[in-house]
């Protein structure tokens, strides 16, 4: 079992890429199966979240301005293409906070495990953060 788990794991990368061109193909069979999108996403992130040691989440809270900086990025840059408020902040929260699983399964596939610390620790604290962002930001004319 361990073998095929991380066989599994190291193809990652290659099973995101086979099954987004098989979902691009065949719309039609992945909507009728959309509802397991979420709780399946969750369980993912979820279980990375449970490799962590506290450790871990004080190390990265040492670097936490390049979320920020993501933040910032992501809302500039909308902003200067002239994009919608509505738009701007959603990449912000996108650039700023998400892609995190993916981000984990490459830095582990091609750097080891240390490195998808990062990933790892910001595939919970979107699911914290974001929300309290999109509530502040629905308070806030900007």
């Amino acid at each position: 079992m361990k073998i095929f788990v991380t066989k599994s794991t190291s193809l990652f990368p290659l099973w995101v890429i086979l099954f987004s061109f098989w979902a691009f193909l065949e719309p039609q069979y992945w909507s009728s199966i959309s509802f397991l999108i979420v709780p399946l996403l969750s369980l993912v992130m979820f279980s990375m979240g449970l490799t962590l040691r506290v450790e871990d989440f004080l190390r990265i809270l040492k670097n936490f301005k390049i979320v920020c900086v993501g933040i910032f990025l992501g809302f500039y840059f909308c902003k200067k293409m002239n994009y919608t408020n509505k738009i701007a902040k959603t990449m912000a929260i996108e650039i700023g906070m998400q892609n995190s699983g993916l981000a984990t399964a490459l830095a582990i596939k091609y750097f080891g495990p240390l490195s998808a610390l990062a990933g790892a620790f910001f595939s919970i604290w979107h699911n914290i953060s974001g929300p309290i962002l999109a509530s502040f930001w629905k308070k806030k004319k900007l």
